[in-house]
């Protein structure tokens, strides 16, 4: 806005000295018009329900701080305890914690400085800030969350957790800063606020995400079956598990690569792989040589929300022409009861199509 304002006053000394040259009306119309379009884009940057700037601002904001080499500290407040405020308003709408956090923020920094990541999640940008200065405004809000927040007639105990790094030395671009905001915390964490060596796991999730690429390209991915009994000991069959076998890392676990693997959005590359790897399996012949009932496939929600996903095994199976008896997927207990209005339709599908549906 500063430099329309620039464009202003400059057509209007042009005129004042050469007033043959009629600059004054166009450089107000052209200084107006670049106003009106600022304001417009700030609308957009803004969530109108919390006051404070949103994701397509923080990306935006990040990335030119980086362009313009300017250090940047960034602090991450996580709410670990967002389902109190469920408690107590009886309501799901998470808005309501920017709500009661809002004033407190703004006046431990700028409001143009905060960013709302997630329902649960804050980022704080301090620009051209010392590390001395960023330790001690996290020390100072975490210790504010010793002591309640009024919600109306309520208080609220809530819990929080402070995240502190660097831009771009420990966190290289505008996409890291959101995905610490998006990324679950380590378990029994025993600090509320972290930074250096505390952020290795977020190190490792880089690591793993170029595991999960090479993965895909270089045919790492491996799936092992692990036998399922019947109570009297007679086999049963046997569930298959992918695992991750690592050029460089070695050995990789599903609990790190599949929840990278759903925020890449290539989780259904790897149940497709899995499900053509079953067909394989059962085309051999070595589970009706061992008389296995069936073949346990564990299923993706995500992927199974898609709406190809019925599309994708038809092509898969068609390919070879295996009898659908042969599997059946398994769905855990939290994943239905969460997304049982979705998941409902899917499953009834594939009992028609002939598959097996068993809950995890």
């Amino acid at each position: 806005m500063v430099y329309f304002f620039v464009i202003v006053f400059v057509g209007v000394i042009i005129q004042l000295f050469k007033i043959e040259i009629r600059a004054e009306m166009l450089a107000e119309a052209f200084g107006l018009l670049g106003v009106m379009n600022s304001i417009e884009n700030e609308d957009d940057r803004i969530d109108k329900d919390t006051g404070f700037y949103n994701r397509k601002a923080l990306l935006t904001d990040v990335n030119g701080h980086i362009v313009n080499h300017r250090r940047l500290t960034v602090l991450n407040l996580q709410i670990t305890n967002p389902e109190i405020v469920r408690k107590i308003t009886g309501s799901s709408n998470m808005d309501v914690l920017s709500e009661i956090l809002a004033d407190y923020l703004k006046s431990v920094i700028p409001r143009y400085q905060i960013y709302n990541a997630t329902p649960e999640s804050f980022i704080l940008a301090l620009v051209d800030s010392q590390a001395e200065e960023a330790a001690t405004t996290a020390s100072k809000i975490s210790q504010r969350f010793e002591s309640p927040f009024k919600l109306k007639d309520s208080e609220i105990l809530l819990q929080a957790v402070i995240l502190i790094a660097n831009v771009p030395g420990e966190l290289k671009t505008a996409d890291a800063v959101l995905e610490m905001a998006e990324q679950e915390l380590p378990k029994n964490i025993n600090k509320h606020v972290l930074c250096g060596t505390d952020l290795d796991y977020l190190l490792r999730r880089a690591v793993i995400e170029d595991a999960v690429s090479r993965g895909l390209s270089e045919h790492n991915f491996v799936v092992y079956y692990q036998p399922t009994f019947y109570c009297n000991g007679s086999l049963h069959g046997a569930e298959a598990l992918l695992r991750l076998k690592d050029s460089v890392n070695g050995m990789i676990y599903p609990d790190e690569f599949i929840p990278v693997a759903e925020q890449m959005g290539i989780i259904h590359e790897l149940d497709n792989f899995v499900f053509s790897e079953v067909c394989q399996f059962i085309l051999s012949g070595f589970p009706a040589k061992y008389g296995m009932d069936c073949i346990n496939v564990n299923l993706s929600v995500l992927h199974c929300m898609q709406p190809d996903f019925l599309s994708q095994l038809k092509s898969i199976i068609q390919n070879y022409h295996v009898d659908k008896k042969f599997i059946n997927f398994e769905i855990t207990e939290s994943a239905a009861a969460s997304d049982y209005n979705l998941l409902s339709t899917i499953i009834n599908s594939l009992k028609v199509d002939g598959y097996r549906i068993s809950m995890d």
